[in-house]
């Protein structure tokens, strides 16, 4: 199940157009699961299903999916943050600032293969 809904992504301002729901369920999917894959080894309470129970850790998901969904979308602004188009190599598939956010939640803790630090 994807953390985030086609509707929850619409509403996001800066978010790329996609008219096609199941092409944007795919990408919200798509996204989610790359969050998965980000998070072995993180530690969070979760229900039956799998799914976050904290309410600030569900919405820390939520706007990560989305921000992910947009960047391998083809960028956009989402806020204050510019989304440079992602899927070119290893080092872009994730969206910088989904690995920010995640290290600057604690769910983040290891170095991500490809992906260093600018300094």
């Amino acid at each position: 199940m994807a953390y985030a809904t086609p509707a929850q992504y619409r509403a996001t301002p800066g978010t790329p157009d996609v008219d096609d729901d199941d092409l944007l369920a795919q990408r919200l999917q798509d996204a989610s699961d790359t969050l998965d894959g980000l998070l072995i080894g993180a530690t969070y309470p979760v229900d039956a299903a799998g799914e976050p129970t904290t309410a600030g850790v569900a919405s820390l998901f939520q706007r990560l999916t989305i921000t992910q969904a947009a960047y391998a979308a083809g960028g956009g602004t989402l806020g204050p943050l510019q989304l440079p188009a992602g899927g070119s190599g290893s080092d872009d598939r994730y969206a910088p600032a989904v690995l920010t956010q995640l290290r600057a939640s604690g769910l983040l803790t290891t170095q991500v293969l490809g992906v260093w630090p600018r300094w």
